[in-house]
């Protein structure tokens, strides 16, 4: 017959069980509370007045992701095209121009989606306004390409001034092409002439996965904890003496 284990280890395993089960849980619970604040912040960033990006000396652009802004310069080369964009599961590009402000700083400004031939050796032909303007936007961070596994791949040239890129590295592009991008994006305004599809997606409240997680990591440890009491009642059951 096989001997059980003594109660005493049985104990410490399931305290150990349930005190990981629980810890998990409210490490979901806490990633629901940053996504609320999170998104917060986005909202009340919507409400604020455009920032100048002239101003970009004065005020760090990576702390006011979603904020509206506002920017007179030129749109130039290098143009990038962003490789893997699916929009309404076609395969496509997102458009980055170089726009370089009044004072000779340069900024990426996401102009759009464009689809991709089924060749690669194919790209879409990419306009750009030729003269100076005044653009409204909105400022964010590089559009999200997944897990990045080593140093970003070289740019692709795929036309004259025109590169293909797998993700945006600010530093990376830089140091590539002999000038200094501003560390972030601007999303073109959906109303604001040229570009290309703007069917922009701002971010959601996601807070509700991170609890349900934690629901099931809490119901894990709740079971742990009355299995341990069930083997205990059987264990005092099997134990008594018949009257």
């Amino acid at each position: 017959m096989r001997k059980s284990s003594p109660v005493w280890l049985r104990a410490v395993a399931t305290l150990l069980t349930v005190s990981l089960l629980s810890a998990l849980g409210f490490w979901q619970l806490d990633r629901a509370r940053q996504k609320r604040d999170l998104h917060a912040l986005f909202t009340e960033r919507l409400e604020q007045a455009p920032l100048d990006l002239s101003l970009h000396d004065t005020v760090p652009l990576a702390d006011e992701a979603w904020r509206a802004t506002r920017a007179y310069g030129s749109h130039g080369t290098p143009t990038f095209l962003l490789d893997n964009r699916i929009r309404e599961g076609r395969v496509g590009y997102e458009v980055l121009s170089s726009f370089t402000l009044a004072d000779g700083k340069r900024i990426l400004v996401d102009l759009g989606w464009v689809p991709a031939d089924a060749d690669r050796r194919d790209v879409p032909r990419i306009e750009l306004p030729p003269q100076a303007l005044a653009l409204r936007g909105r400022l964010a961070p590089p559009p999200s390409t997944g897990i990045a596994l080593g140093p970003p791949s070289p740019p692709e040239e795929v036309g004259p001034g025109l590169w293909r890129i797998q993700r945006v590295d600010f530093a990376a592009l830089g140091a590539a092409f002999g000038t200094e991008y501003l560390p972030a994006l601007v999303y073109l305004d959906a109303d604001e002439p040229g570009g290309y599809d703007r069917a922009w997606v701002l971010p959601a409240p996601d807070d509700g996965k991170h609890t349900a997680y934690a629901v099931q990591w809490f119901s894990m440890a709740g079971a742990v904890v009355i299995i341990f009491l069930l083997s205990l009642r059987r264990r005092a059951n099997a134990g008594r003496i018949p009257e």
